[in-house]
């Protein structure tokens, strides 16, 4: 088991290897995947139903809020467990529990006092130069490893699903190397722009409470608030702004009556 988490071994190495691993484990063994329930999480569970249900895998999916030593011993013992974004903080529970092959596919730190259990396939980049990418996106490059052979295209589907764990995650500032790789699978495009959230919040709300932008004399300021909006062109409706979602729906309506 030490050889795949030699220092030499890149993320990239450890996805293959342990995806490998993972094909052989589940050949006759039925899967208990259990993710986090975040953006990152639930993203990253539906990207391995869609690979296991390509695979023609038998499993069971549960989203927790948090893992808990009672609910590690509860697991079944005759399944292959898999854990999604979450799990690293929990070895030495996961150690104590006779579970039998157990993976784990994470991004959260893991304490310098956890060892990892030789019954514990784990991928997590902070075993590999600390790399700045969400779960869904590790899940994402595994599950395009693990259907390398079969179905390699339809992997790539789901890429848009890493994206928003990533987003989920604010790692959108840090795009890197397997990050980029990732957003390439998706043909999203890439534009610098502002970012004002929560867009199903009220707008007059959202710039009052903007510092992400620092939107000077309209951040905590009300009255600069109205006074931008009033510029614009916005006004209330029954007493209340619209949200910039609804804004933007009310911009593509009429952009697709214009069409037609």
């Amino acid at each position: 088991m030490e050889e795949r988490r030699g220092k030499n071994y890149s993320l990239e190495d450890e996805i293959k290897l342990i995806s490998e691993k993972f094909l052989n484990l589940t050949k006759d063994k039925d899967i208990c995947l259990i993710s986090h329930f975040d953006t990152d999480g639930i993203t990253s569970a539906a990207i391995m139903i869609k690979t296991l249900k390509k695979l023609d895998k038998t499993f069971t999916v549960q989203i927790i809020k948090s893992l808990e030593k009672e609910f590690i011993e509860n697991l079944p013992r005759d399944k292959i467990i898999l854990f999604l974004d979450l799990a690293s903080g929990s070895l030495h529970n996961i150690a104590e529990s006779n579970l039998q092959d157990i993976f784990l596919i994470d991004h959260h730190e893991i304490s310098h006092d956890q060892q990892i259990p030789e019954n514990v396939y784990i991928i997590n980049p902070e075993l590999h130069e600390k790399q700045k990418i969400s779960a869904s996106g590790v899940t994402y490059l595994f599950c395009k490893e693990l259907l390398r052979e079969k179905e390699a295209g339809a992997i790539k589907q789901t890429a848009k699903l890493a994206i928003l764990g990533m987003i989920g995650d604010t790692l959108e500032k840090e795009i890197d190397k397997l990050n980029h790789d990732i957003l390439t699978d998706t043909e999203i495009k890439r534009k610098r722009g502002l970012l004002i959230y929560p867009s199903t919040r009220p707008i007059n709300r959202t710039l009052e409470f903007s510092s992400y932008p620092y939107i000077p004399g309209v951040t905590g300021n009300i009255k600069g608030v109205l006074e931008l909006l009033r510029e614009a062109g916005l006004k209330p409706e029954s007493g209340k702004y619209k949200s910039l979602i609804d804004l933007m729906r009310g911009r593509w309506q009429i952009l697709l009556q214009a069409s037609c």
